[in-house]
């Protein structure tokens, strides 16, 4: 299950990620993260992948699904 508090942070973050072209570490702060390094580390550990290969790859992935 996905930790509620991780669940309204990441909510808009797929897309954010993939088809904007802010960056991560500003993408991080407005979403709630302490810093770039605290999102990319729960959001591998909740999806198995970066929000950097997420980017460099143009993948969108669905938290719920990536939680199973």
């Amino acid at each position: 299950m996905v930790p509620r508090a991780l669940r309204r942070r990441a909510g808009p973050l797929p897309r954010r990620v993939v088809e904007g072209d802010e960056p991560l570490a500003t993408i991080a702060a407005t979403a709630g993260f302490a810093d770039q390094a605290h999102m990319t580390r729960d959001i591998r550990a909740l999806t198995g992948r970066t929000p950097g290969e997420w980017r460099r790859v143009g993948m969108q992935l669905s938290f719920e699904t990536a939680a199973g």
